[in-house]
């Protein structure tokens, strides 16, 4: 724990030194604030297409007001849009709604996160993705061990108001951007009572799933209380099918992706003016144990895989346009499972015990911004900010099976083996801004920067400069062009640069370096009241990738180093129809070429095409609902015959949903998932299994307005 209280002394003397001079300095420029403001900001969440497209998205720019020209593909889901689908989870509406994303049961390269894939615009690294997920623009999801969204996917999503993804690189969101979903609750802005009830059926199973939600909030002496509670169960499917070999066959029929139980709880507050704003957010989650770089861990209740996540920041504005927030989240997992009885061959069976590991991870920040209107030669919104952050592990723990029951071993395990990945934490110093500029109605401009000085695990220091351009052109009303070059960072995880005894014996390297997206892309929408489409074709170059190659030293093991790039070549086509009020058609078309280009290959594990959509239709109280995705066959390594075999192929899958508003406040719907039972699988990782999509769960659901 000393080198973790020493950063956070330093971190707090650094907070206290940059918050003293950018607060004197706003002070001293304070001046009347002409800045046209939503008045409500509830009333985002209750527009029409043609009103949503005017407001903030915080995954865009903070200087651009106008979403269809604010810099990179933004996608917003709202609470309206997740409803008419009755999605069940994020990867529900990110399959079906974001072109250009596969989100999957997979983490194809190396990794234990079943259920945990979130792969964009044809990108790829060995170990981790390339997402920056945010909770209410503030907290982040990723976790510093792995730099991976390792939770996310088991977000529920009767609290969310609203969804707001940016394909596009983000770099002034900082590390991990590369592309940015931010989850937006709906606990800050309720003012009535809700609650959500749901249960799951699949043949082989019967009850499969249940949970249930409640929404709450209320204005009280012009403060604003909201909370929500959700708890979930998902008993999985079984996958007997998985791999073909013969030492595997008895926990064939054991094999599952369940959900034990998960809850959680989160509570707003509000003060008048949004003065003050302070959220806190806790999930907890017990799934059915794996380890997907091997194998699947068989279903039994002695193992399971279990993460805590808490979110919580306070939000302060002491003037007009200029905020203070800070922050603290906290993500820690614990796997038990047994490796050895699973794996096909080479393994001595005198090994066979059961053992686990758990890993803590923290975030710590504070930022600052402030946005200014002012006007030479034409318009201008400015925004300028800094963020100071520390992040790390704080504690991890080995766990082994002894008398049915898994005991602490991690002092013993250490003088036998060593750490497998110390307890470090890194200091994160970020400046930041952006203008945009409105030469005229018709013509704009942005030009923005993010500078990171990462005092890093291993007292190696690494920084990076992040600019992005754009261009906005409105020809007609119903037109626009736009055009962007945006670069971001991914920084490397704690364990890419000190991990160690990671199966398959995967180590990290102190010299190991941000891994750098460039991105250029240029954008037309057309628009009119019924009509959005929007072309985009794009050029990607994912430098400096973070791969693990075999050791120089000892060829049974693999060390990182920044030694891939691959660059993509992509188009994507969006296209929304709303022929009355509440019946629509979309249609998302996506053709990407992602080449790896250290080796001069394709991408392994990508597919070539994409295509989403589906429409609603309502009759009276009635609303019927279709949706699909459709993924394109996959590339993958000759080594992985059963892979090639099995899983890389395309797949489809098509959902069918029934709502039945019998009254303004009470709603039920019936949703059929995976409607044509598809036989899809999807590769596991590079041990050459696969893992089966879902086959046909029928959903039975409820909502009641108070």
């Amino acid at each position: 724990m000393k080198p973790l209280n020493h950063s956070l002394k330093r971190l707090v003397k650094n907070i206290g030194l940059c918050g003293l001079i950018i607060l004197s300095g706003s002070v001293m420029g304070q001046e009347e604030d002409n800045t046209p403001r939503i008045a409500d900001q509830n009333d985002i969440f209750s527009m029409g297409l043609e009103e949503l497209l005017q407001a903030d998205v915080s995954v865009g720019s903070r200087t651009v007001r106008n979403i269809d020209e604010s810099p990179g593909a933004i996608t917003i889901i709202t609470k309206d849009k997740i409803r008419e689908l009755n999605a069940r989870t994020l990867r529900d509406v990110l399959n079906v709604l974001v072109p250009s994303f596969d989100v999957v049961p997979t983490y194809f390269k190396y990794g234990n996160m079943v259920n945990a894939g979130i792969y964009s615009r044809g990108i790829l690294s060995d170990f981790n993705q390339q997402v920056l997920i945010l909770y209410n623009g503030e907290n982040k999801f990723n976790e510093s061990s792995f730099g991976s969204p390792y939770t996310i996917m088991e977000q529920t999503l009767e609290n969310v108001e609203r969804i707001e993804i940016n394909s596009s690189p983000s770099p002034l969101l900082g590390g991990s951007a590369l592309t940015t979903i931010n989850i937006v609750t709906a606990e800050q802005f309720l003012e009535k009572l809700e609650a959500f009830g749901n249960v799951g059926f699949n043949t082989d199973e019967g009850l499969q799933s249940n949970k249930f939600t409640v929404n709450w909030g209320k204005t009280i002496n012009s403060w604003h209380v909201g909370s929500s509670i959700q708890a979930y169960k998902d008993i999985g499917q079984r996958h007997p099918n998985v791999g073909e070999f013969d030492s595997t066959q008895n926990v064939k029929n054991f094999l599952k992706d369940g959900t034990k139980f998960a809850y959680n709880a989160s509570l707003d507050i509000k003060a008048p003016n949004d003065k003050i704003q302070l959220s806190v957010m806790y999930k907890s989650v017990t799934r059915d144990s794996y380890f997907s770089s091997l194998s699947v861990s068989q279903h039994n209740d002695l193992y399971d895989y279990n993460t805590n996540t808490l979110h919580s920041f306070i939000k302060i504005k002491p003037i007009e346009n200029f905020d203070i927030s800070a922050g603290y989240s906290s993500y820690d997992f614990n796997n038990n499972f047994n490796l050895f009885e699973l794996l096909p061959f080479g393994v001595n069976q005198s090994q066979n015990i059961p053992f686990g590991i758990a890993i803590k991870n923290f975030d710590l920040y504070l930022q600052a911004n402030y946005v200014k209107d002012w006007t030479f030669a034409g318009e201008h919104v400015s925004w300028a900010g800094f963020r100071v952050e520390n992040e790390g592990q704080h504690a991890h723990q080995s766990f082994e099976l002894r008398n049915n029951t898994f005991i602490d071993v991690t002092k013993e395990r250490e003088d036998q083996l060593g750490i497998f990945l110390p307890d470090l934490s890194r200091n994160v110093f970020s400046v930041f801004a952006e203008d945009n500029w409105k030469f005229t109605p018709k013509l704009s401009a942005l030009l923005g920067f993010r500078y990171d000085y990462y005092n890093n695990y291993n007292d190696i220091n690494i920084s990076a400069f992040n600019p992005r351009v754009a261009l906005a052109y409105r020809p007609t009303d119903h037109l626009i062009v736009k055009g962007l070059f945006s670069s971001a960072v991914r920084p490397p995880s704690i364990y890419e640069l000190q991990g160690t005894k990671f199966l398959p014996l995967l180590y990290g390297n102190d010299n190991v370096s941000f891994e750098t997206l460039n991105s250029f892309e240029v954008s037309a929408i057309f628009k009119n009241k019924k009509i959005r489409a929007q072309l985009t074709p794009f050029y990607e170059q994912f430098k400096n990738r973070i791969t693990y190659v075999d050791s120089p030293i000892d060829n049974t093991i693999r060390v990182a180093g920044n030694s891939g790039e691959t660059q993509v070549v992509g188009i994507e086509f969006a296209f929304d129809y709303t022929f009355q009020e509440k019946n629509n058609i979309f249609l998302n078309v996506s053709k990407l070429d992602s080449k790896d280009i250290t080796n001069d290959l394709p991408t392994y594990f990508i597919p070539d095409l994409y295509i989403n959509g589906g429409f609603n239709i309502t009759v009276e109280k009635f609303a019927f609902n279709t949706s699909f995705y459709y993924r394109g066959e996959r590339e993958l390594p000759a080594e992985l015959p059963i892979n090639s075999a099995r899983a890389s192929g395309s797949h489809f899958n098509l959902n069918q949903s029934i709502n039945y508003h019998s009254s303004e406040k009470i709603r039920i719907y019936l949703l059929i998932e995976n409607l044509t039972d598809a036989n899809n699988f999807v590769p596991l990782s590079r041990d050459g299994l696969y893992f089966p999509i879902r086959g046909t769960v029928i959903n039975l659901g409820t909502m009641i307005k108070f």
